[in-house]
């Protein structure tokens, strides 16, 4: 299973009684990645004079179906980096978010089952490098994240805290989303998609540093969004808007069963 949860700042402790979420998770690859260096020492044999682990990284990928809740409100903040209303100048809803500067940091639990019993690796100081949205016709939406960290911890019990589920109930499908093109002034472009991506990159990076075997830090990049459809065309407004660099706005809502 994969548990996220808030806890560690940058380097400051984790908390005592962290609040742990499952995920619902499709697919993951969270690694302590570790790198070696080989000494150059001339020996008469020919042979290397051996090797050392010298840097270690933190990171992965989790694949996901989108689901209402806490966890996915809390990995959004942490993409967007978010500057939360009031102080978000485009904001008009006390909900939404904007991408900012402010940094979210996350701890990961990855338990497994070995042949002795079950280990878990806790990946500290974790942020959200990137998140992309997978809608398809017919299907269940999914997303998927990239995650840099710092430290990864291995051990034969949980971390403690607090644990809670997902409600199968809250995922999303794409029967019950909409998809709408308009204009800069908010004229509908009157378009029906096949399929949509959207991916939201913070383009992070490791700072490796003398005296740290992991990162020292991870240094966000510039906040880029792509994002690509399959669409019938009902008249020629959106591809004269594309052709004439004309910008234009896109509007994706998914909601689970309740509406959310």
């Amino acid at each position: 299973g994969i548990i996220g949860g808030s806890g560690g700042d940058g380097g400051v402790a984790i908390a005592a009684s962290p609040v742990m979420q499952t995920m619902p998770f499709t697919s993951e690859s969270l690694s302590k990645k570790l790198t070696s260096a080989q000494s150059a020492a001339m020996r008469d044999d020919r042979q290397f004079a051996g090797s050392r682990l010298v840097r270690g990284e933190s990171s992965g990928d989790i694949g996901l179906e989108v689901a209402a809740g806490f966890w996915l409100d809390e990995l959004l903040s942490g993409v967007l980096q978010t500057t939360a209303f009031p102080a978000n100048p485009s904001s008009s809803d006390s909900d939404a978010m904007v991408n900012g500067q402010t940094k979210t940091f996350f701890l990961f639990e990855k338990r497994l089952e070995a042949e002795s019993g079950m280990q878990f690796t806790t990946f500290q100081d974790c942020q959200v490098s990137m998140m992309s949205f997978d809608v398809q016709a017919n299907s269940l939406a999914n997303m998927s994240i990239s995650l840099l960290g710092l430290d990864a911890v291995n051990g034969t019990s949980q971390g403690g805290g607090s644990y809670s589920s997902y409600d199968l109930d809250d995922q999303m499908d794409t029967n019950s989303a909409s998809l709408e093109f308009k204009t800069s002034g908010d004229v509908d472009i009157d378009v029906t998609a096949q399929s949509f991506s959207l991916a939201l990159d913070n383009q992070m990076r490791g700072q490796q540093a003398v005296g740290y075997f992991f990162n020292a830090g991870n240094a966000s990049g510039r906040f880029k969004t792509t994002m690509s459809a399959s669409v019938y065309f009902r008249n020629m407004d959106l591809y004269t808007n594309f052709v004439n660099n004309t910008g234009f706005k896109v509007f994706l809502t998914l909601s689970d069963t309740a509406g959310n």
